[in-house]
């Protein structure tokens, strides 16, 4: 992982939710323990992938954080179509790094049942 990036990306972290870099590190989730999350959570990855060069085309908001409401039917649904519910992918900082590198989101799967 390359340091400087790293540096990059968390200090934009720490200034966007106000939040002590010295507490960061490539573990930190931004949802969990930062608290980007929702409307937020949107704005800062647009902000991101502007400032980083990422292709977001493949990035599915609703995989890595919450929309900032409760929807209790989004579940129920999803199993009366007899689909699995999507298995939710944290945000960490090594994420953001490893597609600032790559200058594209990664794909992510469902697990195999």
């Amino acid at each position: 992982m390359d340091a400087e990036l790293l540096r990059r990306v968390s200090v934009m972290v720490a200034e966007f939710a106000g939040y002590p870099l010295e507490r960061l590190s490539a573990d930190s989730v931004l949802e969990a323990d930062v608290g980007i999350t929702g409307d937020d959570a949107g704005e800062f990855m647009e902000g991101y992938s502007r400032e980083f060069q990422i292709d977001l085309s493949g990035f599915e908001f609703h995989r890595h954080f919450d929309a900032g409401g409760w929807n209790p039917f989004v579940g129920f649904f999803t199993k009366l179509r007899g689909g699995e519910e999507m298995q939710h992918v944290p945000v960490t900082i090594a994420l953001l790094v490893r597609a600032a590198e790559e200058h594209r989101w990664p794909a992510f799967t469902a697990p195999a049942t």
